[in-house]
């Protein structure tokens, strides 16, 4: 009974699908544009997480579970979670991995061990939300209306936050040792919390957009917002007063955003792949050569220097330039 639940998405998905074609008339009037795929290989992948031993995970939508690879991304083999679909990675100091899965439930991967662990039911949303703060070793997961904390790997969780907004939560960052806590929600725009997680208030003045994909902190007293609409916005930590970054960033709809060794951001959009920014946000380029015009819902920069792109529907991506060019790098990662 648990696989045929876990697989009733697929099988009414399928069921639809096999409706569209035998009645043309019930889809509507669409042109698409399509590009090369590398055959069976990749999927929806939403996120991508380095553990410390250099071993790469991904994340995979429609009920992909995890893979792993452990040649810099050029190879990849399931790592447990198949059949359930999963949406955000996080890896501690120790080299465990947690997992936010569509089922509002979060799963350890302990290190060194073979068998992932359900750590509680409704800690997170459909698209997961989780932060580490690697000083303090606290693990934060968030969804609608509530917030927990873990300060002891995932074995115990408690509910921290008292007034938390009733929206969707999409994306949460922490700022580390014990530094201010955001979470970008839909369509609430974002809230911060200076005390652990316990008490929230709305950080929006000038934001752009309604909703958030995905947030950035960085050293110099910044954060970042990939939002859904809006391009990208920037504020410091102890603001609340938004810029709005547009220049050169010709999709709106911005779903990830990172910052690679040498400082340069990268966001990820929904129709229009990757653009990157030398100056802090102020003027973007499109860097997409290779990756063509697809949905990035993450980009990694490993420690052996390489570039990694996570596309829904493509799989993963490696760029060995710096990002100048990408080619399809996610052998042996199937969906069917």
């Amino acid at each position: 009974p648990d696989m045929f639940i876990r697989l009733l998405p697929r099988v009414v998905f399928s069921f639809i699908f096999l409706l569209l074609i035998a009645n043309p008339g019930a889809a509507p009037a669409q042109t698409y544009d399509w590009i090369s795929g590398a055959g069976p290989e990749g999927g929806a992948v939403f996120d991508l997480a380095e553990a410390p031993n250099g071993d790469l995970y991904a994340a995979l939508w429609f009920f992909g579970g995890v893979y792993r690879s452990t040649d810099g991304g050029v190879n990849w083999e399931e790592a447990g979670l198949q059949g359930y679909a999963v949406s955000e990675l996080v890896i501690n100091g120790a080299g465990d991995v947690f997992a936010a899965g569509w089922n509002t439930r979060v799963y350890r991967l302990a290190h060194g061990a073979t068998q992932w662990e359900s750590l509680g039911n409704d800690l997170v949303e459909n698209f997961g939300s989780l932060a580490y703060d690697p000083d303090l070793d606290i693990l934060y997961a968030a969804r609608w209306g509530k917030v927990s904390r873990s300060l002891d790997s995932g074995d115990n969780w408690e509910q921290v936050s008292t007034n938390f907004p009733e929206s969707n939560v999409h994306a949460l960052a922490v700022v580390p040792n014990g530094g201010p806590l955001f979470a970008g929600t839909d369509p609430e725009k974002v809230f911060r919390s200076v005390d652990g997680g316990v008490t929230w208030t709305a950080f929006d003045t000038g934001f752009p957009a309604n909703g958030v994909r995905d947030l950035l902190v960085v050293p110099e007293g910044d954060v970042y917002a990939a939002t859904y609409g809006g391009h990208v916005a920037v504020a410091s930590w102890d603001d609340t007063e938004w810029t709005h970054l547009s220049t050169g960033l010709t999709d709106r709809f911005c779903l990830s955003i990172g910052r690679d060794p040498s400082g340069s951001l990268w966001v990820g959009t929904i129709g229009s792949g990757t653009f990157v920014s030398h100056n802090d946000g102020a003027s973007w380029a499109a860097a997409r050569t290779g990756l063509g015009m697809r949905e990035v819902w993450a980009v990694s920069f490993l420690d052996s220097g390489d570039f990694l792109a996570a596309a829904n529907g493509g799989g993963v991506f490696l760029s060995t330039n710096s990002g100048a060019t990408w080619s399809p790098s996610s052998a042996g990662m199937y969906l069917s």
